[in-house]
C-alpha cells in the first residue's frame, strides 16, 4: 500500500485551473482499483492519495500523469507501507511471503482480502433486512 502526499507549489487559482484535469487523472485509477481514497488536505496545501500497486516504482510512473506534476503545480512524496488492521491482516500476511508480481489478482482493498475472511461490516444483515418474527406467534419448536 501506498500514501501518495501532494504538497501545492502554485497559488489556488493556479491549482483550481487544473483541477478538473486532475480529477479525470484520479478517476482513471479509481477505476483500474489503484486509487483507494483520495482528498484534500485541511488546510488546503495539497492533497493525500490512497493507492495499491505492486512496487513504488510503479505508483512514481503513474504520478507522472498527473497534470498537477506534468505543470509542476505540486511536489509529490510516496510513502509505502504494509497493510494491516481486522480487514488487511490475513491478506498482507499472505502477500508478503509470495514472489514479486504474484500476489493477489486485484488491486482494491476488498480484492486483496482473503475470500473466507469475515469481513465485520458484513457479520449480519442490517436491522432493516433481519426477519421479524410475528407478533403473537412463536417460531421455535
Amino acid at each position: 500500500m501506498f500514501v501518495i502526499e501532494l504538497v501545492y507549489k502554485a497559488d489556488l487559482k493556479e491549482i483550481d485551473a487544473h483541477m478538473t484535469a486532475h480529477v479525470k487523472f484520479l478517476k482513471k485509477y479509481y477505476a483500474d482499483g489503484t486509487f483507494l481514497v483520495s482528498g484534500r488536505k485541511i488546510p488546503r496545501d495539497g492533497g493525500i492519495i490512497l493507492a495499491g500497486g505492486k512496487s513504488k516504482a510503479e505508483i512514481e510512473a503513474l504520478i507522472k500523469e498527473d497534470p498537477f506534476h506534468k505543470h509542476g503545480l505540486a511536489d509529490f512524496r510516496v510513502i509505502e507501507f504494509p497493510a494491516s488492521g481486522p480487514t488487511t491482516s490475513r491478506s498482507a500476511s499472505n502477500n508478503r511471503n509470495r514472489p514479486s508480481g504474484t500476489r493477489g489478482s486485484g488491486t482494491s482493498l476488498e480484492r486483496r482480502i482473503h475470500a473466507t475472511e469475515k469481513l465485520p461490516w458484513r457479520a449480519a444483515p442490517p436491522a432493516h433486512a433481519r426477519k421479524l418474527p410475528t407478533p403473537g406467534r412463536c417460531d421455535t419448536p
